[in-house]
């Protein structure tokens, strides 16, 4: 949980930085292989749950550009899938957009043959 909240604290300085010369840091990627690790289980409270909410969104923006995030379909399908925000429109939402690092990895894959 404190390697989470610090995670969290470094993607949110990094958005205040922003990115120059085209280099993309490695937090998305440490944030997707602990919440990869991880795997799914009950939040103890309602600060976990909003933070493992929270950490999904930038982690999968950042695998659009960033490459370096792979996950396959099942374990993205993992992440963003919870029954913590299933009925809601955020939930739907994650649920479409986790098929997008997919997507970009074939569509990179099919540019490079």
């Amino acid at each position: 949980m404190p390697l989470l909240c610090a995670v969290m604290l470094l993607l949110i300085c990094q958005s205040f930085l922003g990115t120059s010369g085209g280099y993309v840091s490695g937090h998305g990627e440490g944030a997707a292989q602990i919440l990869k690790v991880r795997a799914y289980y009950n939040p103890r409270d309602d600060f976990e749950k909003e933070l493992l909410l929270s950490l999904r969104g930038p982690i999968l923006f950042e695998a659009l550009v960033n490459p370096r995030i792979r996950l396959s379909p099942e374990e993205w399908k993992t992440l963003v899938e919870s029954e913590l925000d299933e009925g809601t429109p955020e939930g739907q939402m994650m649920r479409c957009l986790a098929k997008a690092p997919d997507i970009m990895q074939r569509g990179r894959a099919s540019l490079r043959e």
